[in-house]
């Protein structure tokens, strides 16, 4: 039992070792959108793309990960996507969808992307909004812990 779970430890390790080479996150690339600091932009070119903003907050950063790789999807089909944290969101209101995502801790979101979400509900309340969660819960991809996790995440 420890053996496995050593290695199911050293993969992760592993995966975000290489993520972090591979995507590497510049601190310089913040691009200054009206009410938020937006960290990347993609798909400027798709002129006729939904614009659509992802608002994540992460722990440790997987939940950015995640979010990148969403924002890499969007954009390849067609959509114009801003990806930043989500405390450093003041206005939705120029987006036509919201994705919000979320790291698992003590079967709880993280604070800021909830508080996000509640100063937001306005404006979100007239949008597609989309959410999706990180956590160790999910690691066994069965049907009951999809389940569970929609009911408690």
């Amino acid at each position: 039992m420890l053996k496995s779970s050593f290695r199911y430890t050293a993969i992760a390790f592993t995966i975000i070792a290489l993520n972090t080479l591979l995507f590497p996150i510049s601190s310089s690339g913040w691009l200054n959108k009206p009410g938020n600091n937006i960290e990347t932009s993609c798909g400027e070119e798709n002129t006729n793309g939904k614009r659509i903003l992802i608002a994540y907050d992460t722990g440790h950063g997987s939940t950015r990960t995640v979010a990148y790789k969403i924002q890499e999807v969007l954009c390849q089909h067609g959509a114009q996507v801003d990806l930043s944290l989500a405390r450093k969101i003041e206005d939705v209101s120029m987006y036509d969808a919201v994705i919000a995502g979320s790291a698992i801790y003590m079967e709880t979101w993280l604070p800021d992307v909830t508080n996000f979400l509640k100063e937001q509900k306005d404006v979100l309340s007239n949008k597609p909004v989309a959410y999706f969660v990180v956590c160790g819960y999910l690691r066994e991809d069965t049907d009951e812990r999809h389940e569970k996790a929609k009911k408690y995440y």
